[in-house]
């Protein structure tokens, strides 16, 4: 098997009176990822102050059975801005490629290469933006697109939370990599004060909801072997309370048919 692969890293550039910190980590055990980002502390009015973690972990498996293979990856943390200036941001993301074939997974500069990329099988990914203006002065966000969740005002700042699922079929025997991310960012562009930060260090949580009765081998050994369980996707609002409303309709008729006798 191809070995493990797991990566974090972060970065913090702040100039003036200011100050950035930021943290990560990963954990193949659990399939947890961590990572947080914050600015603070931004007197001068030309002031760019920016902080970004990013986090990541890679690991190769092969399924016992041929089967379809249901997985999650669950977000949730906080993001929080104080001014008109500030920006902060989350991205998550998961893939899983089809790697069996292939006697070379990484390029010598540690991203894929190029036929890793071609044998993606299932690629998921999602951001949540809070911004200060009401309007994103940034042009290469654009808040229509599916997978892009703009909040706008400094009263938004809190919880959020977000799921990426994915169904893939899997064949016995070949072996996949999955690869999950998660990045936050803070950015201030001028003088403010109060924090701007994304805090999602309670964790990012990866794991499988439905195996289909498959089981399934890793390059580290101990890949997800102190996750904790995710519950299957529930169902749409609609969905339930369509089913509760005939449920309700039993009732009534059971009751109907009691009271006739």
């Amino acid at each position: 098997m191809f070995p493990n692969k797991t990566t974090a890293s972060e970065s913090a550039s702040a100039t003036g009176n200011s100050t950035g910190q930021t943290s990560s980590s990963v954990d193949l055990e659990t399939g947890q990822l961590k990572s947080g980002a914050s600015i603070s502390n931004v007197s001068e009015p030309d002031t760019f102050a920016r902080a970004t973690g990013i986090t990541g972990w890679m690991e190769f498996v092969t399924f016992s059975t041929s089967t379809t293979v249901d997985f999650a990856l669950a977000v949730d943390g906080f993001l929080n801005i104080a001014n008109e200036i500030d920006t902060a941001t989350y991205r998550a993301g998961v893939s899983l490629y089809d790697v069996t074939d292939q006697e070379r997974v990484f390029a010598s500069n540690g991203f894929f290469r190029p036929e890793t990329r071609s044998n993606e099988v299932f690629n998921a990914n999602g951001f949540t933006r809070l911004f200060g203006l009401d309007v994103p002065e940034d042009p290469f966000v654009d808040c229509s697109a599916p997978e892009e969740r703009c909040v706008f005002g400094t009263g938004q700042s809190g919880y959020y939370e977000s799921v990426l699922t994915g169904s893939v079929n899997v064949v016995a025997g070949r072996q996949y990599l999955i690869a999950a991310e998660l990045l936050t960012d803070a950015l201030r562009q001028g003088a403010g004060a109060g924090d701007v930060s994304a805090d999602f260090l309670s964790t990012a949580q990866f794991n499988f909801t439905d195996l289909g009765g498959a089981t399934f081998e890793s390059a580290s050994g101990t890949f997800l072997s102190k996750a904790p369980l995710l519950a299957p996707v529930p169902l749409p609002a609609s969905l339930s309370m369509m089913l509760a409303a005939l449920g309700g309709i039993g009732i009534v008729a059971r009751r109907r048919k009691r009271a006739e006798s």
